[in-house]
């Protein structure tokens, strides 16, 4: 028997294998859109995380041959996105149109303590109209919102300096959550002490990584001076009020010197005197208003030549500015991507829309993150 007689054997092999992985997709699929069905009644997020995690270490220990873990993981987790996308098809979320700024008992999450820079942007954002509550990291933000703890939440999402804080998109992605606005916050960072402490005194230097990589020209220019990543920068003006130490001082906002009771040694040591932090405010729905200018996406292509020239070529063709282009890596699938792109024009927009439906086509998949109105700076 020869290799045409062979491998005609494996393949009606794998022709009936694939038949009873189709009637077995089938029934998954109408079971999932039943259970999207079941949480919209009771108002249930699409995306769980802890229910993917276990259904990954189900799948796994199931397996026979246990080389085959990063396969099964790569096959449920991307039998999961199908999921989660048919699922948002039959839960559609409630468009916003309430100016969010002018309610008076919102709940708005942010990132450290008072005197952070989310602190200040989320002050500067919604000003005596909401209720802000901290949280230690982003992931907490989410799932506090998830909780129905907040109604908004502000995140760092983009430096001049350092670029993009990744993990937030990657969050909007997951949690399936929106941009409804954003705010473009002046930084200076200042080196803060204790009292009576002078620059010579220092020898460690507390501060969020951001921070610290924002001061790089600084701190190598005091190389003798070590640094210690915090929570935050407010998380760290609080560690050195608490150490009483001279030798000890944070990277922080002037504000948080007031409220930690700390002494300004510095004022206006990052890198730039430009430096500017995007904050976005995300929601459980999206926004919609007739000033929204700007659209953020997430889609992923086919990893084959030329995908990613024919999704850029839509735009170019239909006459809409992109206004940034990142690429993610997956990663439990090397060397593919996840593409954020940021655009001007509103989905509301009938030329936008019809843009965004090409888009939609040309994807492998795509999430819609958001239009909200930009900001720029005066």
């Amino acid at each position: 028997m020869g290799y045409d007689e062979e491998i005609a054997i494996l393949r009606k092999k794998i022709n009936e294998i694939d038949r009873r992985l189709v009637e077995l997709f089938e029934d998954r699929m109408k079971t999932t859109n039943d259970v999207a069905l079941l949480k919209k009644k009771y108002n249930i997020d699409v995306f769980d995380a802890k229910r993917e995690d276990t259904v990954i270490e189900r799948t796994q220990a199931l397996l026979k041959n246990q080389e085959m873990r990063d396969e099964i993981k790569n096959f449920f987790q991307t039998l999961m996105d199908i999921s989660k996308k048919s699922q948002r098809k039959i839960i559609t979320p409630k468009i916003e149109t309430t100016q969010f700024s002018d309610k008076a008992d919102l709940n708005v999450g942010y990132l450290g303590l008072k005197g952070s820079f989310s602190h200040i942007a989320a002050e500067e954002v919604f000003a005596d109209s909401a209720k802000l509550k901290n949280y230690d990291t982003f992931r907490a933000i989410f799932e506090g919102m998830k909780n129905s703890e907040i109604s908004y939440a502000i995140l760092p999402a983009e430096n001049t300096e350092t670029g993009s804080i990744t993990s937030v998109v990657d969050l909007l992605a997951k949690y399936g959550y929106f941009i409804v606005a954003e705010k473009l916050l002046p930084v200076s960072h200042s080196l803060l002490g204790i009292k009576g402490a002078k620059l010579n005194d220092i020898k460690k230097v507390y501060s969020h990584p951001e921070p610290l990589a924002q001061c790089r020209l600084f701190l190598n220019k005091h190389s003798d001076i070590q640094t210690y990543p915090s929570l935050s920068t407010a998380d760290a003006a609080m560690t050195v009020s608490k150490l009483g130490d001279k030798s000890a001082a944070c990277i922080a906002s002037k504000k948080a010197a007031g409220i930690y009771g700390l002494n300004v040694i510095l004022q206006n040591i990052q890198n730039s005197g430009n430096n500017t932090t995007r904050f976005v405010v995300i929601a459980k729905s999206p926004y919609k208003s007739e000033s929204c200018d700007k659209t953020s996406i997430v889609f992923m292509l086919e990893h084959k030549p030329g995908s990613l020239f024919n999704m850029l070529k839509v735009f170019s063709d239909d006459g809409v500015n992109v206004l940034k282009l990142e690429s993610r890596p997956l990663p439990d699938r090397p060397f593919e991507y996840l593409f954020h792109l940021d655009f001007e024009g509103s989905i509301y927009n009938e030329n936008i829309a019809a843009t965004i439906e090409k888009v939609k086509q040309k994807a492998a998949s795509f999430i819609y993150l958001g239009c909200y109105k930009r900001e720029i700076l005066k």
